[in-house]
């Protein structure tokens, strides 16, 4: 969800991560990520999603159900997810679909993001929606000690 066509620090840790994976013989990765038709050779797939208006090229995924069947399609042995909302749904239902194992990489911390935003009550409920999803995760990584806090 995260995923910018500019530049930006989710892009760069996915792209680190991908050029990692792809020294390594016997591995095959792949970043499934809400963009418009690009470069296959960068190693992504895209998902289906609409372009946010005045974002700077940002896009939303069009469906759960569309984001579950193109990472499925994949045949992955492990999803990792690192976006806390309709793509994380995706990815843990095509990681079912597929008996792998669903990862999720928590890296918002969308409790304060939400105090911001709706206050006291808003961060309640976004704690309340964070403990729902990452508890249906085999495992949650987090990159700090403080989101590992958090979550």
């Amino acid at each position: 969800m995260f995923w910018s066509p500019s530049g930006g620090g989710v892009r760069r840790y996915l792209l680190t991560k991908h050029a990692w994976f792809d020294r390594r013989p016997g591995w095959r990765h792949r970043i499934a990520v809400p963009k418009a038709a690009g470069d296959p050779e960068d190693g992504t797939v895209e998902l289906p999603s609409w372009p946010l208006p005045f974002s700077g090229g940002y896009r939303a995924p069009v469906s759960r159900h569309a984001v579950a069947e193109t990472i499925a399609a994949l045949r992955p042995d492990v999803v990792e997810a690192g976006d806390p909302y309709r793509v994380a749904w995706g990815a843990l239902d095509a990681a079912r679909a597929c008996g792998a194992a669903a990862i999720a990489y928590c890296h918002s911390d969308i409790e304060a993001m939400a105090r911001l935003v709706a206050g006291r009550a808003g961060a309640a409920a976004a704690r309340r929606y964070a403990r729902h999803l990452y508890r249906r995760f085999d495992l949650v990584l987090a990159p700090s000690a403080s989101m590992q806090r958090r979550i």
